[in-house]
């Protein structure tokens, strides 16, 4: 109950935080969000990648040598 706790303050704490910046920045805010959202989806999407990456390497190293551990 109390992480819930914790991750609604800080959910709130970046809503305050993105909303301060949309009135900061007026009426290139869309265009920052954009690039913001963009980025970390790109960011996701490559770490995705890697650790798919990674298990299909380990189940590839397991089906050659199926003794280890």
């Amino acid at each position: 109950m109390f992480r819930r706790i914790i991750l609604f303050a800080l959910a709130m704490a970046l809503a305050l935080l993105v909303l301060y910046l949309a009135i900061v920045l007026g009426d290139n805010a869309p265009w920052y969000f954009a690039w913001v959202l963009g980025t970390g989806t790109i960011v996701l999407a490559a770490a995705a990648g890697g650790a798919m990456y990674d298990a299909q390497q380990e189940e590839l190293s397991e089906h050659k040598h199926p003794d280890r551990t």
